[in-house]
């Protein structure tokens, strides 16, 4: 009984640091929503901690090594290394705003399980069979309903889930404070990434991005990413709401745009469109099968760029 005592307290001090040191906007673990299934706490680390162990033991997780953020194949990035990403950006972004930096790694952690194969070709793709667009932020939550690690569902805290379903850009914010944290780190990986890397492998120089990029970045888009977090961090320091200025956000706009503009080169949409041609050949052939049109879209989720091709050719290309 003594050390179930100790190894409490480990967890209850946790909570007390959070307490003492974390901003007025920070989300405090001993003050979680909950759980949808009342559970025990774990003794030694907080709720929110315990949820960061619990996604990255999914298998989930282990897929994004083998999938796309981004085509075309020969500039692949893989979603795990996008994670990272918005997770190193997310983090740094929470420090610098004093915000509970378990939340903030548990939603960056597992923003991307609802991430088909092959990047934006695969939201493409599962777009035609589903009621409304894609939804990367409604695909992790099912994900993460539906997955088990050790025989048990995650049973995640209402935060960490609220934090994953509202992680896309485009859509709207989550409750806390680390959910809009790590929103704007996705759209910052995402602007700034894909441009940094073509730099880096050669394939553009830093004169070919817009000029207005360049003057409210800055000249080096090695910086940029630091340039992001500092602006962000001191414009949301005061208040519970994450976001950048006008300018920064204009600018950000224009890197997308750019990046965009390079995507629909002929190179890059042939590779594209075979994706797309691929992940919607396999829905058909699920739907003619037994018309579950949700646990096919689960299915391809669930695959790697090398599983779903690999599917593809056992249904139609068999003596290839």
């Amino acid at each position: 009984m003594a050390k179930r005592s100790s190894q409490r307290a480990f967890r209850e001090r946790a909570e007390e640091l959070e307490r003492s040191s974390l901003s007025t906007w920070a989300t405090l673990a001993a003050e979680t929503k909950g759980r949808d299934r009342s559970e025990e706490p774990d003794p030694l680390r907080t709720a929110f901690a315990d949820d960061l162990d619990r996604l990255q033991a999914t298998a989930a997780f282990r897929a994004l090594a083998g999938k796309s953020a981004r085509l075309p194949a020969r500039l692949r990035r893989t979603r795990l290394l996008e994670t990272l990403d918005v997770a190193r950006v997310a983090c740094a972004l929470g420090r610098a705003l004093q915000l509970n930096p378990d939340l903030v790694e548990a939603i960056a952690t597992g923003h991307a399980l609802g991430s088909p194969p092959f990047g934006d070709a695969g939201g493409e793709a599962l777009s035609t069979f589903t009621v409304t667009p894609f939804h990367p932020g409604e695909q992790a939550s099912r994900v993460v309903e539906r997955a088990v690690v050790g025989g048990r569902d995650l049973n995640l805290t209402w935060e960490v889930r609220d934090g994953l379903l509202h992680h896309d850009p485009s859509g709207p914010p989550g409750v806390t404070t680390e959910a809009q944290a790590v929103r704007l780190a996705v759209g910052i990986v995402r602007a700034v990434a894909p441009v940094r890397d073509l730099i880096v492998d050669g394939l553009l120089a830093a004169a070919d991005v817009p000029t207005s990029v360049r003057g409210a970045l800055g000249a080096d888009p090695q910086r940029w990413t630091s340039a992001l977090i500092q602006r962000a961090a001191e414009i949301s320091t005061d208040g519970p709401e994450v976001g950048l200025d006008v300018e920064t956000t204009t600018a950000v706009a224009a890197l997308q745009a750019f990046t965009a503009e390079r995507g629909a080169r002929d190179e890059v949409r042939a590779d594209h469109d075979r994706a797309v041609h691929v992940l919607r050949s396999i829905l058909v052939f699920a739907l003619e099968a037994d018309g579950d049109a949700a646990g096919a879209v689960d299915r391809v989720v669930a695959a790697t760029d090398a599983e779903a091709l690999a599917r593809y050719r056992r249904l139609f290309e068999p003596g290839a």
